[in-house]
């Protein structure tokens, strides 16, 4: 995905917004099926670990090497609140409690805020030629004020009037502290 959405050579047609809401619910059933039926987290949810299946055109996510198991609860809830000394993951893409060595499930709920930023308007999670250089600190200011938030989308992908406000409004609950 990362390739994709950044690669010029690969972008000679334009991503339209159905194809990147195709990609995003792909992301959103694979993380989910992870932490519902597999009761794993992820860990380092980030568009280089989303591949694109060239024949079916989905997205399925890849790089399980940072997995964590959940553990099942006897009420049947899962729960892997622990905590770490070191710090794993992509910065970019780590909610503020890792940060902080806390590993919860909401962690890929925070990447995927993130992964849904770099899905709306084409730029990279974090580029160290921008100030502030993280996406989501870029973008507080138009999620702050969701009218302004289409001003910032990829025009290329032709988003139809009024989906901006609700992606900044799924992206606030996605990395919200009450995820």
């Amino acid at each position: 995905l990362f390739q994709r959405l950044f690669n010029p050579k690969l972008n000679a047609m334009p991503l339209t917004w159905m194809q990147r809401m195709a990609w995003a619910m792909d992301i959103v059933r694979g993380i989910t099926y992870l932490g519902r039926v597999a009761h794993c987290i992820h860990g380092d949810l980030k568009s280089e670990n989303v591949l694109l299946d060239q024949r079916t055109g989905h997205a399925v996510l890849s790089d399980f090497g940072l997995l964590r198991q959940l553990s099942i609860l006897p009420d049947g809830s899962a729960q892997c609140v622990t905590m770490t000394m070191s710090i794993k993951g992509t910065y970019a893409y780590l909610a503020p409690e890792v940060i902080a060595g806390e590993l919860s499930p909401a962690q890929d709920v925070y990447a995927m805020g993130v992964l849904l930023l770099e899905l709306m308007t084409s730029k990279l999670p974090l580029d160290q030629d921008r100030k502030p250089k993280g996406l989501l600190d870029f973008m507080s200011p138009f999620l702050r004020q969701l009218d302004t938030l289409p001003s910032a989308m990829d025009s290329d992908a032709a988003w139809p009037p009024g989906l901006a406000q609700e992606l900044g409004r799924l992206v606030l609950q996605c990395t919200s502290r009450f995820r």
